[in-house]
């Protein structure tokens, strides 16, 4: 099954032009441009998978980075890694794997941590997650991977509404959203999962 979010204003051409691609099952979501990826995947997206009952999702979405010089090649890594044929049987090989990463992308908590404390501190008062048990977690840097369903289960807890998500104002960190990808690794590790990065260049 195909899970699409897309501007609004894009719906009706983001549907034409998945309709020529003759996916068997889609749903496609229209959604305001406001809270980058993050606000659509734990508003609609993850919600509906949860409801159908998959297993695993694999998260992707467009991503240029336009403030690293390296960031389109970065972009194309991460999504040719997770598109890999062999990936979803290296990951169902592990019943205790709840998070793959592309190569490279598996990031430590304290890296930024200082521009996104204010945010993390929100969602960790919204949640039972000791702080040395935060603090030791890893993260998918980019908010690209590959997951069991349940291991994400715990970004659904905060009941978070959109309102609650920065306008768009090409923010490089510190929003809601890049604490939501942080806790990512932290809903993992705290549902007894663990994460590791897919085989490939770690440049």
């Amino acid at each position: 099954d195909l899970y699409v979010s897309t501007p609004s204003h894009q719906l009706n051409a983001a549907t034409e032009c998945i309709r020529r691609l003759n996916w068997p099952r889609v749903r496609v979501f229209g959604v305001p441009n406001r809270g980058r990826d993050f606000a659509p995947f734990v508003l609609q997206l993850l919600p509906a998978i949860n409801e159908i009952g998959h297993g695993c999702v694999l998260k992707l979405h467009t991503k240029a980075s336009m403030h690293m010089n390296f960031g389109r090649a970065w972009g194309h890594h991460m999504v040719s890694s997770l598109l890999s044929p062999s990936l979803l049987d290296h990951f169902l090989a592990s019943a205790e794997l709840g998070v793959m990463t592309p190569q490279g992308t598996l990031l430590p908590m304290s890296l930024n941590l200082a521009d996104n404390l204010t945010v993390l501190q929100r969602l960790k008062a919204l949640s039972s997650v000791p702080t040395p048990s935060l603090l030791d977690c890893h993260f998918p840097g980019g908010s690209m991977f590959v997951a069991r369903t349940d291991a994400l289960l715990p970004l659904l807890n905060f009941g978070l509404t959109l309102d609650e998500f920065e306008p768009e104002a090409g923010q490089m960190d510190g929003t809601l959203s890049h604490a939501l990808e942080r806790w990512v690794g932290v809903a993992a590790h705290s549902q007894g999962y663990q994460q590791a990065q897919v085989p490939g260049d770690e440049r």
